[in-house]
């Protein structure tokens, strides 16, 4: 007998086996063809995709598009054509959680340390049970949670009236989830740009967190708190074009399937998100 629960978890599982698959993969240039290899095995070969013009995505199932810029990012990143280069550096790791691993430019992945500096173009992967804290600059701090792969694209300085702050920062989070702290005293924010799969979002003197494919949980960004003005805007820029997200607190979804700018009227719907694991309030501290 057909039994439509039956036939929609299947459906739905092989939907998000499909994403991961995707999501989780690292990306290879050889030649003029795209490679997605998992578990050094290579699971998908788009052929002659860098020959002539290429398109401009790939569509994954069953809501998420790679853009090209976002693809050629990943192959910088993890193609084994790649030499190893001196990067910037660009965070500390101030704490970590059960185990998560770095991938460097050019070299093998190895273990996290805590108190270990990243450089520019490392990407972090954590386990099922990890958590990871970054210090971006004096006053962000930057919590990756279980199953995320976010990586450290750039940073820029600004100057000041006494020598040079960390002005701008830009990551790529794949999948997984964050949250930004950015203190409500100290030194000006940086402005950090933190692309997705799903659109590419802009903040400063806020805090907020974002979760994209984070298993069966819904993609979304929670605004916690916002300096009043513009340094407290968060921005999304996606297909629809560039979007100034509700005043917090507040839930933005990310895919569009629910109402935009659900008010967060009390903390306890946080925890219906994942990321909110990630709230000093809520995880033990180390």
């Amino acid at each position: 007998m057909f039994d439509p629960f039956v036939h929609q978890s299947e459906a739905l599982e092989g939907a998000l086996a499909a994403r991961d698959r995707f999501l989780r993969a690292d990306y290879l240039r050889i030649d003029e063809d795209l490679m997605l290899v998992q578990g050094g095995q290579p699971i998908h070969t788009f052929h002659d995709y860098f020959k002539d013009r290429r398109p401009e995505d790939i569509e994954v199932p069953p809501d998420y598009r790679l853009p090209a810029a976002l693809i050629e990012d990943m192959v910088l990143t993890t193609s084994a054509l790649n030499r190893a280069q001196a990067g910037d550096p660009m965070a500390e790791i101030a704490a970590i959680e059960n185990a998560a691993i770095c991938k460097r430019i050019g070299e093998t992945r190895t273990p996290l340390r805590n108190g270990q500096l990243l450089q520019t173009g490392d990407l972090i992967e954590t386990g099922a049970f990890s958590i990871v804290e970054l210090v971006l600059a004096t006053s962000l701090k930057l919590c990756i949670g279980p199953m995320s792969r976010l990586r450290l694209d750039r940073r820029s300085l600004a100057p000041t009236g006494t020598g040079l702050r960390v002005g701008s920062i830009e990551l790529t989070l794949m999948t997984g989830s964050v949250v930004s702290l950015a203190s409500p005293t100290g030194a000006p924010p940086a402005v950090v740009t933190l692309r997705t799969p799903l659109g590419w979002l802009s903040w400063s003197d806020a805090t907020m967190g974002a979760q994209i494919a984070a298993g069966d949980e819904p993609d979304t960004v929670g605004i916690i708190r916002q300096a009043s003005g513009p340094t407290g805007a968060v921005t999304l820029v996606n297909d629809s074009g560039t979007q100034v997200l509700p005043v917090g607190p507040c839930i933005v979804p990310l895919n569009g399937h629910r109402e935009f700018g659900r008010p967060l009227r009390d903390l306890g719907m946080l925890d219906d998100y994942g990321f909110a694991a990630l709230l000093p309030s809520r995880r033990v501290r180390y």
